[in-house]
């Protein structure tokens, strides 16, 4: 079925090709799967609420502590 459009093209070359968006969609969940499977196999290391609180504190005072300095070093 050719039809055609305002301009003379024929539609059916501008139907796009929807088989690679369904392999990228396809491998996306595939690797959303495994990266799901690797993280609930460490088990609570990375989801203890306790340590992610602690490396965030961590990191804040870190963060002011070379905000200080630089402020120091004017």
């Amino acid at each position: 079925m050719y039809w055609q459009q305002g301009t003379g093209l024929s539609l059916w070359r501008n139907v796009m090709n929807t088989l690679p968006l369904i392999r990228s969609q396809l491998q996306r969940a595939k690797r959303l799967h495994k990266a799901q499977l690797l993280s609930t196999s460490h088990g609570s290391k990375y989801h203890d609420q306790s340590v992610l609180n602690a490396n965030s504190a961590a990191r804040k005072e870190k963060a002011k502590r070379l905000h200080y300095v630089q402020l120091m070093a004017l």
